[in-house]
């Protein structure tokens, strides 16, 4: 499901690069990885790429951490444009 999803919504090249962000706070922070389906401890300040336009239900965002994949509070990202 999350490689159809993940061909289907970034395959396509009329579709319009997101811009990066990061991982708000400093420290540690634990967030889940859908590949693995298991908790992940990653960096806070981490920079990452944001792959769902929209949150889900329980207000999370798919993005692309470096080697992996997490569900990230939509609160705790912080946009810094194109880098």
């Amino acid at each position: 499901m999350l490689l159809n999803y993940l061909l289907d919504a970034t395959g396509s090249s009329n579709v319009e690069p997101l811009t990066y962000q990061m991982i708000s706070g400093s420290g540690y922070g634990w967030f889940y990885d859908p590949v693995t389906r298991a908790m992940a401890e990653v960096a806070r300040g981490t920079e990452i790429v944001q792959i769902s336009e929209a949150s889900d239900c329980r207000g999370m965002i798919l993005v692309r951490a470096p080697y992996k994949f997490l569900m990230i509070p939509e609160e705790e990202i912080i946009d810094i444009g194109y880098n």
